[in-house]
């Protein structure tokens, strides 16, 4: 070899290590293709995770940015331990998914709110929802209008979506493990994002509901509630608690299942860039009431 006549076993020799470098050598690649796709889930996809931390007024009610401050602090240790999983970015998409969803909540109340009380807000309101009750169907508009393909499917098959009772029913069916009866509901019981359906008494004709029930959305701090249109605290209230932080990660394990890891990998940093998406055109998803007024017009789910 080479003009050097080497024995059998030193020949041996040589390619088990050639062979052990070029593991080696592989492992080393899958390392960094693992390590940069982390980053950029993590860094290109959520660029809010640049921006400096809030001063955090309870660990149940953090703020946008310090949110994402401790996502991008848990992603850094798990990378630079090394000890991070398929599971665990499961788990940050759907808590990103979340804040997604909080975010056109808030976004479609705040365009209600934004019209003084009387004839106009009750049209752009009709013009979004239609002529009804409309605090779990406002709920569900958020859901379609913020989720990744996952969850749409998910969405899609609930029967009557201007029903509370019916996504309760949906979720005890489908998934029984992500949903539960709490009495005397405290913000303890609760976690940021979590959609719960309030059994409410019916004392005027003002009353929210004339079924019972009344679907409202925990922020980490107090409920979003439609129909009233209003944000209020939690006082004892009974009702059914959604985890919608369960949901999506059970969907999600589902909908990467039969991938392998570097398909599910690729997978979760593509929905992960419509973070970056709804940063830029996050005004656009809910449309100017004023237009919607006007004539133009109004998306319906």
């Amino acid at each position: 070899m080479n003009g050097v006549d080497l024995s059998r076993a030193e020949r041996i020799e040589r390619i088990k290590r050639y062979k052990q470098l070029k593991k080696i050598e592989r492992c080393k690649k899958i390392a960094r293709v693992n390590l940069l796709a982390f980053k950029f889930l993590t860094f290109a996809a959520i660029p809010s995770l640049t921006a400096c931390p809030a001063t955090m007024s309870g660990t149940n009610s953090p703020t946008s940015n310090n949110y994402a401050y401790l996502k991008e602090n848990q992603l850094a240790g798990m990378l630079s331990s090394g000890d991070f999983s398929l599971d665990d970015a499961i788990s940050l998409v759907a808590e990103i998914d979340g804040e997604l969803f909080l975010r056109e909540l808030n976004a479609q109340h705040d365009s209600i709110t934004s019209l003084p009380k009387g004839k106009d807000r009750n049209a752009y309101i009709q013009s979004l929802f239609g002529n009804i009750n409309y605090c779990n169907i406002a709920v569900i508009k958020a859901l379609k209008a913020s989720e990744a393909d996952y969850f749409q499917e998910y969405l899609n098959n609930i029967s009557n979506p201007a029903l509370c009772e019916a996504f309760v029913n949906y979720v005890r069916k489908t998934n029984p493990d992500c949903i539960r009866a709490v009495k005397n509901m405290k913000t303890a019981d609760l976690k940021r994002g979590d959609v719960v359906v309030l059994h409410v008494k019916r004392r005027s004709p003002n009353a929210v509901t004339s079924s019972g029930r009344h679907t409202v959305t925990y922020d980490g701090k107090e409920f979003i509630s439609f129909n009233s249109t209003t944000r209020y605290q939690v006082t004892s209230e009974a009702g059914d608690v959604i985890d919608m932080q369960k949901l999506r990660q059970k969907e999600l394990q589902k909908k990467v299942k039969n991938m392998t890891h570097t398909q599910a990998l690729s997978y979760l940093i593509h929905i992960s860039k419509r973070v970056e998406t709804a940063e830029r055109n996050k005004t656009k998803s809910i449309q100017n009431p004023t237009l919607i007024l006007a004539g133009r017009g109004a998306r319906t789910i």
